[in-house]
Formats: structure tokens, sequence, C-alpha cells
């Protein structure tokens, strides 16, 4: 029989083993954009991970800095082409709508992936290492990662890279390395992924950030116009994204002088919509932290100045950053906390 301190000594080897085979590329799969049990992916692996990139952006350097970053370091091969294919890298003026880059899969059969657009929205004035960022961001969610918490894939979430790391490597090792001999899983409706323009880190910056803090009532929620970006390269097609305006009404103001009948903005449908910011359901209660946009609709700081209440407590719709710790908090304790640091 083993003694205790026998016990501790092999389950520490174990635990030691497990982090050396996750740390080196061993059998786990990193931080998979979800789909099935292995994710999104491309139908390629092993030696001739082949995907190609059109890239037609404006800011046609930086996108390409960032296409080459993940074809140098990994086991993927990039290579640039002429015309439409595998994923489209493209920018334009999106307008304020929240978010700096979007990736979205266009095209898919089951969980693979065989079209995809990386945009970067240049209504945002980002210096040229924070558009690399993004767009090495939005590229790196066409190979079907999420985000994860080093090099660029958590920018805007966990750090400010602009490059990728080992970490993210070693994800898209996992992810290639092995032909994908299991069959095809059925698939689901791709969401999208979106870097963020407004990360607060804190609720103190949360709350700088909005003109208005508001509990609200969703009373209904209609179709909007399309975004049609005003300039863009949009990879030479007819680029637009469906939009929700969602009707509310204030009940209770933390901050700000916004009362009454509000519409917001989404990005988004029922069908289609950015990860994290799932629509808005008619008859259900939030707080929000809003920004108006100009034209008479507001729009929310990002999903970490959204809270759905439900019996009376806080669920916040960002996992990441400090949202979490207002989970189960009352709209009580929200307002003692927000005048406390006003």
């Amino acid at each position: 029989m083993f003694s205790r301190r026998s016990v501790r000594v092999i389950s520490l080897a174990i635990a030691l083993m497990l982090l050396a085979v996750s740390l080196s590329g061993g059998i786990a799969f990193g931080h998979n954009w979800s789909c099935g049990s292995f994710g999104w992916h491309w139908n390629r692996n092993g030696s001739s991970v082949t995907i190609g990139v059109y890239n037609t952006a404006t800011y046609y350097n930086e996108a390409n800095a960032a296409r080459n970053d993940w074809s140098v370091n990994t086991i993927l091969y990039l290579p640039n082409r002429t015309s439409h294919t595998d994923i489209s890298v493209f920018d334009g003026n999106y307008g304020n709508t929240g978010w700096g880059g979007l990736a979205e899969i266009i095209n898919y059969s089951g969980c693979h992936i065989s079209h995809g657009h990386a945009r970067l929205n240049y209504y945002y004035n980002y210096s040229s290492a924070d558009k690399r960022g993004i767009f090495c961001q939005e590229i790196g969610h066409l190979f079907g990662l999420d985000h994860s918490n080093d090099g660029c894939m958590g920018k805007g979430y966990y750090n400010n890279s602009n490059v990728t790391v080992q970490h993210n490597w070693n994800d898209i090792y996992n992810k290639y390395r092995y032909p994908h001999s299991a069959p095809q899983e059925a698939g689901e409706t791709p969401v999208w992924h979106a870097y963020w323009h407004n990360n607060p880190a804190t609720l103190a910056e949360a709350q700088a950030l909005a003109s208005d803090i508001v509990v609200v009532q969703v009373t209904g929620v209609e179709r909007g116009p399309d975004i049609v970006p005003a300039s863009s390269t949009a990879d030479r097609h007819n680029d637009r994204l469906p939009t929700s305006r969602v009707s509310l009404q204030v009940s209770q103001v933390l901050k700000g002088n916004a009362q009454g009948t509000l519409e917001l903005f989404f990005t988004g449908t029922d069908g289609q919509y950015i990860a994290g910011d799932a629509p808005y359901v008619a008859g259900q209660s939030y707080v929000l932290f809003l920004q108006p946009r100009g034209d008479g609709t507001y729009l929310t700081i990002s999903p970490l100045g959204r809270y759905a209440v439900e019996d009376g407590k806080l669920v916040p719709a960002a996992d990441w950053g400090f949202a979490p710790s207002l989970a189960g908090q009352s709209v009580d304790d929200l307002a003692q906390q927000l005048s406390a640091t006003d």
C-alpha cells in the first residue's frame, strides 16, 4: 500500500506529465471554435495543410503580416492568392458597430470550413500594429480557433498582443497534425467571432465608457437595415451584414438621462450573431451600459456592458474580464458599486 507521501508524489508526477503533453502539442485539441467534438476545421491535415488567402485589404501590409505570422510559425501553408479563395481578408468602414474585427464562416459542410471572411472595421482609428493584431485574430478564427488567453487570439479579451505565440502555434498543431479519420459530424450554423472595440478591464472603466447605464425590458425586436460598408475592398463582392433593432423600455436609470423608450442597434439576427452577444428576447430584462451611435439608436459598450436580470440577479453576457464577478448580484448591489466608483 502506498503511503500518503507516495500518493502525493505519484499524483504530482502524473500532473506534470499531462502538463508536458499539453505544452508540447499532445493529444489535447486546444481552444476550438466549437462544432461537434473537434471544432470547426478545414478538412486538410498532416504535411499538406494548405489554405489559400485572398488579401484585398486597404491595409494590405498589416493583413499580410498577420497571414505571414501564422504561415511561418505553424504547420499551415498559407499562400497568397489572386482570386476568391479559401479565406478572404478585407476591410471597410462598417460604421459605429461596436466591433473592430469580425470573422465569419461563409461556406461549410458539417463542421468543415470551405470559405470564410476576416474583416477589419477601420471606422475606428487603430494603429498599424493593432490593425495587424485584429487581422491576426480574425484569420485565426477561420482556422477554427476560439479565443485563448495568449497571443493575438487573446487580444481585447485577455491582452493586447498583436502577434501569435507558442500557445497559438500549439493549438494549430493539435488541431491539424492528425488526419480527420472520424466520420464527419453533423454541423451547426456558425456564429461570428468579433474583436470588440471597447474592452474595459474593470467595472469603473465600463462605467466611464457608458453615457447611460439603465435597467430595461425588451418590448420588441425587428430586422434593421443591413450594414453595407461606406468604403470597402469587401473581397470584391457585395459585402453586407444583417442587423436588428431592439425596442427597450427603461425602468431604472443608474447613470445618465436616458428614459422612456430606446432603440438598440444589434449586429445580427436570431440566426446570425456574434459569439458572446446572443439575440435579445422580448420580455427579458437587462442592465445595459450604453453609448449613443449618433443616429438616434444606442449601442452597448460591448458584451461587457450587457447583463440579463433573472430572478432579480445579474447574468453576464460575457464570460471574460470583470463580468463574471457580477454574476448573481442584484441590481441594487451593482448600483452601490457604481455609486462608489462614480
